[in-house]
């Protein structure tokens, strides 16, 4: 595994865990909108 593929991981992986959180704000707003 070279400089390019640990590149494409470290990219991959920033990606989701922006989806991740994008998910999680999305939940936790929905959450709050119910309880009010």
């Amino acid at each position: 595994m070279g400089i390019m593929g640990l590149n494409a991981a470290y990219i991959y992986i920033s990606n989701n865990i922006i989806i991740i959180i994008i998910v999680m704000d999305n939940i936790l707003l929905m959450s709050i909108h119910e309880k009010h």
